[in-house]
């Protein structure tokens, strides 16, 4: 897998923002098997660790981004990692960007990877160039949270906050707000399965 790392593109800064991640970025990173190194590497692309993670877990935003922040899916892009060293690591990039997942659909082809088969919402793709490696592309429907003040106007996706899990509920009960509003979305979703 050390040919891998050639794939690691250095991420410059354009007008304050960072660069967004490519397939290539996520390939690179599957030389890592924990979040310390994926730390690492991901700090430089614009991501940063966005909660204190598991050594074989964790979850990154774009830097300057406050984990209490609500994540708008259409523009934020989320990095994850899960690994059972027994078995496989996956490394998912999700995005809600159409422009932006249109680009890394096209970069799948670009990397050599062939549409193989229908899987949960997608398809897995393979390449002969990466034998260990397997990418799912699937579209994923979720909500995407957005926090409601007591006196802010209330939509039909309003929820009281105690439908959210405990500890997320309390930290926006302590920031003032009462309820939330879950918006319907659409996530495109990469995830890079490295089976051992």
């Amino acid at each position: 897998m050390r040919h891998l790392t050639t794939l690691s593109l250095i991420f410059c800064l354009f007008s304050g923002q960072a660069q967004q991640l490519t397939l290539s970025d996520l390939l690179s990173l599957t030389n890592c098997q924990d979040t310390a190194c994926i730390s690492s590497m991901a700090r430089p692309m614009g991501m940063c660790l966005a909660r204190a993670a598991e050594k074989d877990h964790g979850k990154w935003l774009p830097c300057g981004q406050k984990v209490e922040e609500p994540t708008d899916v259409r523009t934020t892009t989320t990095l994850w990692f899960s690994g059972d060293p027994g078995s496989y690591y996956r490394y998912v990039l999700g995005t809600g960007d159409t422009t932006y997942a249109a680009s890394l659909t096209k970069e799948l082809e670009q990397l050599g990877f062939k549409q193989e088969r229908p899987q949960h919402g997608g398809f897995v793709y393979l390449s002969g160039e990466y034998p260990r490696l397997e990418i799912e592309r699937a579209e994923v429907r979720s909500g995407n949270i957005v926090p409601k003040r007591p006196d802010d106007p209330k939509s039909r996706y309003n929820k009281p906050l105690s439908e959210l899990p405990e500890p997320e509920s309390n930290s926006l009960r302590e920031q003032g707000f009462d309820s939330y509003d879950l918006i319907p979305s659409l996530v495109w979703v990469f995830r890079v399965l490295v089976r051992k």
